[in-house]
Formats: C-alpha cells, structure tokens, sequence
C-alpha cells in the first residue's frame, strides 16, 4: 500500500457544504468508509474543556 488515494468519493450536504461521507479506493479496491451524522456547526465549549482538570472527564 502507497501513501497514493488514486480515488474517493465526498458527497457534501447541499446546505453546508460540510462532507456527509469519505468514501476512500486503493489501488487494491475499497479501502475505508467515514460517516457523519448530527453536525454541529461552530459549538461553544467551557474555556476549561481541553484540559484534564475538566471536571466531566472523572480523570
């Protein structure tokens, strides 16, 4: 297998633009499948929601 996608196919929702499927061939055939479901654009988060003292973590 090479680094090399000689095909995919990207479907993208009409409204946004945004990919709602990868459909990814080598050159060996099909290689992977990505989905996405329930998008949401630009969410907010917690200033604190990256770090590992984020409580909802249970670290």
């Amino acid at each position: 297998m090479t680094g090399f996608v000689p095909f995919f196919n990207l479907p993208l929702d009409k409204k946004t633009y945004l990919p709602l499927v990868q459909v990814i061939y080598d050159e060996l055939g099909f290689f992977e499948r990505y989905e996405y479901h329930d998008l949401q654009i630009n969410p907010t988060f917690k200033k604190d929601e990256f770090t590992k003292d984020f409580p909802a973590y249970n670290f």
